[in-house]
């Protein structure tokens, strides 16, 4: 990874297939492999989500949107649940932008968290139980 301003990791974490996910910040705009992320202004605030292989190489890279310019979105925690679900955990200043939906906040400073699409593809041979029920 790769930005032409300020950049933060917050969290690491893998999942039983040796994926691995990390999350953090990043001000103005990065690279994640092939994948550019774009703030939309100078000393703008993003989070990034990102997805790797154990070999390294590249799953997937998204992005949320700090809507007021104000440099605080970031995602501190991630947690995987058990059949594979992505979830995530942060502090939003004033409100945010995930994909199509807007969030306001009450206050200056508040906590998010939701769920981001796992978009991983997983080779299972044998008997693998993944998710009970």
């Amino acid at each position: 990874m790769s930005g032409n301003g300020t950049m933060a990791t917050y969290d690491l974490i893998s999942d039983p297939f040796g994926n691995v996910y990390l999350s953090g910040l990043f001000w103005d705009s990065a690279l994640v492999e092939n994948i550019q992320l774009d703030a939309g202004a100078p000393w703008v605030g993003n989070t990034f989500v990102s997805s790797y292989q154990s070999d390294g190489s590249l799953n997937w890279a998204v992005q949320a949107g700090d809507i007021n310019a104000n440099r605080d979105l970031y995602t501190k925690s991630l947690a995987l649940g058990k059949c594979g679900e992505l979830f995530v955990a942060g502090r939003m200043k004033q409100g945010a932008s995930f994909d199509n939906i807007n969030v306001s906040t009450n206050g200056l400073d508040d906590a998010y968290f939701g769920q981001i699409a796992n978009l991983v593809t997983r080779s299972i041979s044998g008997n693998t139980i993944l998710c009970l029920g």
